[in-house]
């Protein structure tokens, strides 16, 4: 699909189709009425439109449900952690775990329900008093992104369905509303992965690390394990998510990754992660005060540098702050680009990590 994870992109195919349909309206009867063949070749150059750039097809939905999947998976294991240390009287331990794990919870849910409010304000959707009890009662659960990826899914279905039934408007109308579902779902996950994820596993690292025996094999240090291999997998999953949409957005007209390159670049990312998730844990570990004041400077370093990139992700400058402000955060764990732009520095900025 040419732009599952990108609104601008969606945006321009969708203008595209707009010139498309004003050209033949203009040029295409000339002051007569058109005969029935050349409405006919119109729909069929719209259907075969509508195949190449309007499609949701079985990989995507593959890819939403490994993205559900790891969602809920990372949180379960992150709760079942807390219910171990509280069980086990590691107090200090259940409240770290605890609270990495409600406060991302929070935020997203209050930037979800803003998100809803906002929409419900400027008329892009119309939502059922059916569908919002459902959207309350995810949000009380703290699944926001849970539910986003349904309505994602959900929207991509009525496109497979609607391309074989309905005119090409309505089909354009839901894969831009699954485009805009999709890529507030990616930004939710960011903040989940950079608030939640990440510090749930160098927590979990260096608890191991701290560890008398983490090679024991009970049910405390198995499940320590699990939660850390989740939250990588959950962690790699979120950045990989974020690079396509960044991509698409930056290049609409680009063709998708290969599938052989989307597999290379998860897997490039796993690792990368988790090096330097080892290296911070072991930090940690050994001075957790140095680790925290090395964090802190890091983070402030990379956010500004992010801001002197002047990003345009988001129309609102504050939202775009906040964005900034989270890819600082991930400059502690990998290296991305984040404006699409200024590749001296940002090839400088690798050596300065991997040197470092």
């Amino acid at each position: 699909m040419a732009c599952l994870q990108s609104p601008n992109g969606c945006q321009d195919s969708v203008e595209n189709y707009q010139k498309m349909e004003s050209t033949e309206m203009t040029n295409g009867c000339n002051g007569v009425s058109c005969t029935q063949s050349d409405a006919t070749s119109s729909e069929t150059s719209d259907a075969t439109s509508l195949d190449g750039d309007l499609r949701f097809t079985v990989l995507d939905c593959v890819f939403l449900l490994w993205c559900l999947g790891t969602f809920l998976f990372d949180i379960g294991s992150d709760l079942a952690m807390c219910f171990l240390h509280y069980h086990y009287e590691n107090i200090w331990y259940f409240g770290l775990t605890f609270t990495f794990v409600i406060v991302p919870a929070l935020t997203m849910t209050g930037f979800s329900l803003r998100w809803y409010l906002m929409d419900e304000n400027q008329a892009l959707t119309s939502v059922s008093r059916v569908q919002w009890f459902v959207r309350v009662v995810f949000l009380i659960l703290q699944l926001a992104p849970a539910l986003r990826y349904i309505e994602t899914l959900w929207y991509g279905f009525k496109v497979r369905a609607s391309s074989r039934k309905e005119a090409l408007k309505e089909v354009r109308a839901y894969y831009c509303k699954m485009v805009y579902e999709n890529s507030n779902t990616s930004m939710l996950r960011l903040f989940e992965c950079y608030m939640e994820s990440a510090p749930q596993l160098v927590l979990q690292l260096f608890i191991q690390a701290k560890s008398s025996d983490p090679l024991q094999l009970d049910w405390k240090t198995v499940a320590s394990w699990v939660s850390i291999l989740l939250s990588l997998i959950s962690l790699t999953t979120s950045v990989v998510s974020c690079h396509f949409i960044v991509c698409y957005s930056i290049f609409p007209d680009e063709s998708a990754l290969l599938k052989i390159g989307k597999v290379g670049m998860f897997f490039w990312r796993f690792f990368v992660i988790a090096s330097r998730v080892v290296a911070l844990s072991l930090f940690a570990s050994y001075s957790p005060v140095a680790f925290f004041i090395f964090c802190v400077i890091h983070w402030l370093v990379m956010t500004l540098w992010i801001f002197s990139m002047k990003t345009n992700f988001y129309d609102n400058k504050y939202e775009q702050y906040i964005y900034d402000a989270v890819i600082g955060v991930q400059f502690i764990f990998c290296c991305c680009n984040p404006a699409g732009h200024a590749y001296s520095s940002y090839i400088h900025n690798i050596l300065h990590h991997s040197i470092s």
